[in-house]
C-alpha cells in the first residue's frame, strides 16, 4: 500500500473529526457580572385616567446582584429618550430604594413618572414616542467584609 496516497485522505479525515467534536462542545454563555437590570416593562396614561390631567409613565424595574458580596441599592433613575425633562414634574427623591441586596437576590422597583404638556400641542402619538426608558441610572455602593 502506498502511504502517500493514503496520508492527505487521512490526515483530513482527522482534522473533520477534531472540528465536528469542536463544535459540539459545550460553551457556557457569559453570565452577567455586578448588578443586572432585567428587560423593564412601562406603560403611557394620565394621572387617574383623565385627559385634562398630566401624564404618567408607569414602570417596573428588576434588579439583580450579582456579584459576590452585599450591595446597597439607594436610587434607581429611569433615563428617557429625547428631551423631555422640561416637562418632568417628579423631584428626585421619588425614586429612593434603599436596599441591601444579598448576592444572587433581586429587588422589583416600580415607580410614576409625571409630566405637565399643558399648552404644548404635542400629540398622543409625540408623546408615547418621546416618553421611552432608555437606560436606568443606579446608584449603589458595594459592602465588603474585611477579611478575618
Amino acid at each position: 500500500m502506498k502511504w502517500h496516497k493514503v496520508l492527505p485522505a487521512v490526515l483530513l479525515a482527522v482534522v473533520l473529526a477534531t472540528g465536528l467534536l469542536a463544535g459540539c462542545a459545550k460553551v457556557e454563555p457569559d453570565t452577567p457580572t455586578g448588578i443586572v437590570i432585567n428587560p423593564l416593562s412601562s406603560s403611557i396614561g394620565n394621572v387617574d385616567g383623565d385627559p385634562e390631567k398630566p401624564v404618567k409613565v408607569s414602570y417596573t424595574i428588576t434588579i439583580r446582584n450579582k456579584t459576590n458580596g452585599d450591595v446597597f441599592i439607594s436610587s434607581v433613575t429611569p433615563v428617557l429618550s429625547g428631551s423631555m425633562n422640561d416637562y418632568f414634574l417628579n423631584q428626585p427623591d421619588d425614586f429612593a430604594v434603599n436596599t441591601t441586596l444579598a448576592p444572587d437576590s433581586g429587588v422589583n422597583v416600580t415607580g410614576e413618572l409625571i409630566f405637565d404638556f399643558t399648552g404644548t400641542g404635542f400629540s398622543k402619538a409625540e408623546m408615547s414616542s418621546s416618553l421611552k426608558i432608555t437606560s436606568v441610572e443606579v446608584e449603589s455602593t458595594f459592602i465588603i467584609d474585611l477579611p478575618a
